[in-house]
């Protein structure tokens, strides 16, 4: 999300669909935004008026074979990319609202300061933190002897978090580390993972310096149990899967590396997104549009080519959403935070839209090194070349409703858009666990892709990691006897 003044724009996910499983525990999440006005239907004042939507898909072709791309509206279909009609919902005042409405309503997190993260003295208080930042994540074995000498914890990290224009720097430990995340950041966070012990005065030298204290390659390669255990279909890490002749950091380690090349192993393609924002409404007659090309057979070998691909996949009207400057008619009611975006050049104060545009994977992937004006400007042109709509830069040129001024545009790159491919086979649980050592993954990468799907394999993962617990006398749940087993971190003793 990007806010600019009284300008919003969603350029990230515009919007998202209903759960496609009944039982899906994404199904009381949006009854409950619903209820708290945090969200709503878009343009659900005119689909229920009988109109056939101004969201859907349409096709595109090249006019005259080598001219302009252009968009074949006899082609819109009001429904989805699979031509399935769908409710469309966006959060209120944006789609940022909807992550922070469950952090506070539905999980009941606390947002404490940077200095306290942790500090909660009551036990299992969820807490919530933005812009934060991981470093020098450590499987503790209870042996250290800096930072996080004496703790009982299974791992010891250093949380650096920005507010109030200050970085503060906080050590964090914790019984379980579960990483909710792409493929790329959750390999990144694997690979930075130290599993072993140190001295301080080597702890010390090695934080300066940077090195990472973790075996090597050739060491994990040397686990032949490690291969003999499917851990992407599930498999836990117990002791009959451990060689008992090796260190069991050793092994622990190897399962982690193993676990970073999985993630990165998952391909993914760039997405430049822009945000831009005109003088005056585009007067389109959609506020959201897929883009796909005709189909080839059409054009013969003369024609188009096979190879072509319209550089643009998805545009949405952002100032058409509910809870938007407006009220979903557009920025007329957007005032001086309007006129302030537009450096006071308006000819009409506030009365112009703000625009989303998605580039295609191969126009994305070919210009991911440029800079973000170089793309903003490329894509913008090309988005106005697509719509039939000149840009001007003088308010004497504004004399047709086919010339607009750009007051804004600004474009950001989404480096991975939607994974290629999943870690796991179809049909596997939508997370990663190994309560053994305290880890659990979870993402697109694993479940697939979807806002439904992201929330529920989330909640299958924490369910997960709460039934262990419970089963060593966690959360309330308590033996008959005093002594009652807890997570800790294991050594080659535990092994029996």
């Amino acid at each position: 999300m990007r806010r600019l003044g009284a300008l919003s724009w969603d350029h990230g996910a515009s919007h998202f669909s209903r759960p496609r499983v009944a039982d899906s525990p994404f199904h009381e999440v949006l009854q409950a935004a619903e209820e708290a006005g945090v969200l709503e239907l878009w343009n659900s004042a005119i689909e229920n008026a009988g109109d056939e939507g101004r969201i859907g898909t349409a096709e595109v072709f090249l006019e005259a074979n080598s001219g302009p791309w252009v968009i074949d509206h006899d082609s819109f279909h009001s429904g989805n990319i699979d031509n399935i009609a769908e409710e469309r919902y966006v959060g209120i005042p944006d789609m940022a609202a909807i992550p922070t409405f469950i952090a506070h309503e539905i999980v009941r997190a606390t947002r404490p300061g940077a200095s306290w993260i942790g500090d909660d003295p009551e036990p299992g208080v969820p807490e919530v933190l933005t812009s934060c930042y991981v470093d020098r994540i450590r499987l503790l074995t209870g042996k250290e002897a800096w930072i996080h000498a004496c703790s009982q914890k299974q791992w010891g990290m250093m949380l650096r978090v920005r507010e109030g224009g200050h970085m503060w720097y906080k050590p964090f430990e914790c019984d379980f580390m579960l990483l909710a995340t792409n493929a790329p950041t959750a390999a990144s966070l694997l690979e930075a993972i130290v599993v072993g012990d140190s001295g301080e005065e080597e702890c010390s030298r090695d934080f300066e310096s940077g090195k990472r204290l973790s075996c090597s390659r050739q060491q994990a390669k040397a686990t032949p149990w490690l291969h003999d255990v499917d851990f992407l279909s599930g498999a836990e890490l117990n002791e009959k899967n451990i060689n008992k002749n090796m260190k069991y950091h050793t092994c622990i380690q190897a399962c982690v590396l193993e676990l970073a090349a999985a993630a990165r192993g998952v391909g993914g393609n760039t997405c430049w997104a822009l945000t831009v924002a005109f003088d005056r409404p585009l007067g389109l007659p959609y506020d959201a549009i897929y883009l796909s090309c005709k189909e080839q057979a059409n054009v013969g070998f003369g024609g188009n080519k096979s190879s072509e691909r319209c550089p643009i996949v998805f545009f949405a009207n952002n100032s058409s959403k509910p809870g938007r400057p407006g009220g979903g008619r557009g920025a007329a009611e957007a005032g001086w935070g309007y006129r302030w975006a537009e450096v006071c050049k308006a000819p009409e104060m506030g009365a112009g839209e703000c625009w989303v545009v998605h580039a295609n994977p191969d126009w994305s992937n070919l210009r991911s090194g440029w800079t973000s004006d170089d793309v903003a400007k490329e894509l913008c042109a090309e988005f106005l070349r697509l719509i039939g709509i000149k840009e001007s830069r003088t308010c004497s040129e504004l004399c047709t409703d086919k010339c607009v001024r750009v007051c804004y545009n600004k474009a950001f790159k989404w480096n991975h858009h939607v994974p290629l491919n999943r870690a796991v086979e179809s049909g596997h649980l939508p997370y990663l666990l190994y309560p053994h050592f305290g880890l659990g993954l979870c993402g697109d990468w694993i479940s697939g892709a979807g806002a439904d799907v992201a929330y529920d394999g989330g909640v299958a993962l924490g369910e997960a990691v709460a039934s262990h617990l419970a089963e060593l006398g966690e959360f309330g749940v308590r033996d008959s006897g005093e002594n009652v087993e807890r997570p800790h971190a294991v050594g080659s003793s535990d092994l029996g």
